[in-house]
C-alpha cells in the first residue's frame, strides 16, 4: 500500500507519469475496498477520475487515456457518496466511451462492454423500454462472445417473478448464484462476488418461502447463509458483508418462527453468535 501512496503523492507533471499516478489510485481504491474503508475508497476513486479526466481534455485522441477514463468512471461509479442521477450519467458516459472504442476497432467486445449496459439497466426502472433494449443488447453480447452474462439472468428473473412466473425466476436466480460463486475466486474482489451469489440463493429462498414450498425455502436458505460465511470467513474485516450475513440468518429464523419452529432457529442463531462472536 505503501509503495502505492508514494506514487499517488508524486508530482511530476508528464502525462505518463499522470497516468502512473491515476493507476496508483486504482490499486489504492482496492485495498481501501478490502480494508471496508469507504471513505478512502471514494477519495482515490474521485483522484483517480479527476486525473483521467484532464489527461483526456489535453490528448482527446489518446486511446490509452480514453480506456483509462472508463476505467476510472466505472470505479467512481461504485464508490460512495454520489446521487442517482450522478451514477446514472456516469453510467451512460462510459458505456457511450466504450461503445466508440469498441466500434472504432481500439477495445473488443467484451464481457464488460456487457457489464457497462446492465450497469445503466439497473438505474433504471424496471420495466422501462430502455432497461429492456440493455439487457436485450448485454444478451446478445454474451452470446456473441460466448458467456453467460449473470445480471440478464437477474433481469429476467425480475421479469418472470413480476409476471408470476415463479419456476423461471427460481431457475434463473438459481444459476446467477451459481455462476457468480464459480467465477468469484477469479475476479479481484471475491468477497464480493460471493456476497452477489448469496443475495440470488436469497432471492431463491424467498421465492420458495412465497410459495409455501418450505422445504426448499430452508435449504436456499442455508445455501445462501454457507456462501456469504464464506465471504465473512476471508474477509472478516470487511464489516458489510458481515452485516449481510446478519440479516439472512435473521430472516431464516423468522421464517422458521413462522412455521412454528422457533426453537429450532434460536439454536441456529446461538451457534452463528458463538462461530461470529463480533
Amino acid at each position: 500500500m505503501q509503495f502505492y501512496e508514494e506514487i499517488a503523492k508524486e508530482h511530476d507533471n508528464h502525462p505518463l507519469a499522470r497516468l502512473q499516478r491515476a493507476a496508483a489510485h486504482g490499486h489504492l481504491t482496492l485495498i481501501s475496498e478490502h480494508k471496508g474503508d469507504a471513505a478512502k475508497r471514494s477519495k482515490h476513486a474521485a483522484a483517480r477520475l479527476e486525473i483521467m479526466e484532464t489527461l483526456c481534455r489535453e490528448q482527446p485522441d489518446n486511446v490509452q487515456f480514453r480506456k483509462a477514463l472508463v476505467r476510472a468512471i466505472f470505479s467512481r461509479y461504485h464508490a460512495d457518496g454520489l446521487s442517482d442521477e450522478q451514477r446514472i450519467a456516469l453510467a451512460e458516459r462510459m458505456l457511450n466511451i466504450h461503445l466508440r472504442h469498441v466500434e472504432a476497432g481500439h477495445t473488443p467486445l467484451s464481457g464488460f462492454t456487457a457489464l457497462l449496459h446492465t450497469n445503466l439497466a439497473e438505474m433504471l426502472p424496471l420495466e422501462s423500454d430502455r432497461t429492456r433494449e440493455l439487457i436485450a443488447e448485454a444478451r446478445r453480447i454474451g452470446e456473441t462472445i460466448g458467456i453467460t452474462i449473470v445480471r440478464v439472468l437477474v433481469f429476467e428473473a425480475k421479469w418472470a417473478a413480476a409476471r408470476g412466473d415463479v419456476d423461471t425466476a427460481i431457475a434463473n436466480f438459481d444459476q446467477a448464484a451459481s455462476l457468480k460463486y464459480e467465477r468469484a475466486p477469479d475476479l479481484p474482489l471475491p468477497y464480493v462476488e460471493l456476497t452477489w451469489s448469496h443475495r440470488y440463493q436469497r432471492e431463491v429462498a424467498q421465492l420458495e418461502e412465497q410459495r409455501e414450498t418450505f422445504g426448499n425455502a430452508e435449504r436456499a436458505y442455508l445455501k445462501a447463509i454457507d456462501i456469504v460465511s464464506e465471504a465473512a470467513d476471508q474477509y472478516s474485516n470487511v464489516q458489510w458483508v458481515r452485516d449481510e450475513l446478519s440479516s439472512i440468518v435473521r430472516q431464516y429464523m423468522t421464517m422458521l418462527e413462522g412455521r412454528g419452529q422457533k426453537a429450532k432457529g434460536e439454536e441456529y442463531f446461538r451457534a452463528m453468535v458463538e462461530k461470529y462472536p463480533d
